[in-house]
């Protein structure tokens, strides 16, 4: 540096100066990016049409909206807000009443929101994610029919299991027989295994040493 002439110098000093603007302007937008990987995305609000969530049922699937997507908050900072398809009209923001059970699903019985919702036997809502102060975090979902029962939606579901089913053991019975890591099926909890549906189901095994043949299910 001691022998340098003016020019040289001119020129390490613009070189150092693009450097430090390059450097910056690649941490802008690498943190720009991180933060739209982390924004909560809906890929999918279920059922989808012609079926409908049925807000008198007896079976919680049945009320159940179900949100499938990316980056949704796993912890009580997210919440839920509706917008009636029709009218564009807002909903009140809700926190207590959905469940965020991974990065990638939440669920919520629309019973527990029914009243402060929009009193109408048939509607179609879109769903958006927002922060604890009601800023919108997402996009709007697809639309998702709600109705009051099973009569105003013109594709009723069939139920998860039969309702006049045998007795369990049974050929034929379609219920499960046993729940492997549990004395019995009164012992269930969230996200635990039920005879009449999966949960994060990991794998089968068919043993055909016997006649009839036993599918084992792992679902844990």
């Amino acid at each position: 540096m001691g022998n340098a002439t003016p020019k040289q110098l001119l020129v390490q000093a613009t070189i150092l100066v693009v450097g430090i603007v390059l450097c910056v302007e690649l941490q802008g937008v690498a943190g720009s990016v991180h933060a739209q990987e982390r924004e909560p995305v809906i890929r999918e609000a279920q059922p989808r049409s012609p079926f409908c969530i049925e807000l008198d049922s007896h079976l919680a699937p049945y009320r159940t909206l179900t949100v499938l997507g990316a980056n949704l908050p796993t912890t009580d900072a997210g919440r839920l807000q509706f917008r009636q398809h029709s009218t564009g009209n807002l909903s009140a923001v809700f926190g207590d009443e959905p469940r965020w059970e991974t990065p990638n699903l939440a669920v919520l019985d629309m019973r527990l929101v029914e009243d402060r919702l929009w009193q109408q036997a048939k509607m179609t809502l879109q769903v958006r994610i927002t922060d604890t102060d009601g800023k919108p975090l997402s996009d709007w979902s697809n639309g998702v029919r709600v109705v009051q029962n099973a009569s105003d939606c013109s594709t009723p579901r069939e139920a998860p299991f039969p309702p006049e089913a045998p007795v369990r053991g049974v050929a034929g019975d379609l219920w499960a027989d046993v729940v492997i890591g549990k004395p019995d099926f009164t012992q269930i909890a969230p996200k635990s295994v039920v005879p009449f549906k999966l949960f994060n189901p990991g794998g089968v095994h068919v043993d055909r040493s016997t006649s009839p043949g036993r599918m084992y299910v792992w679902d844990g």
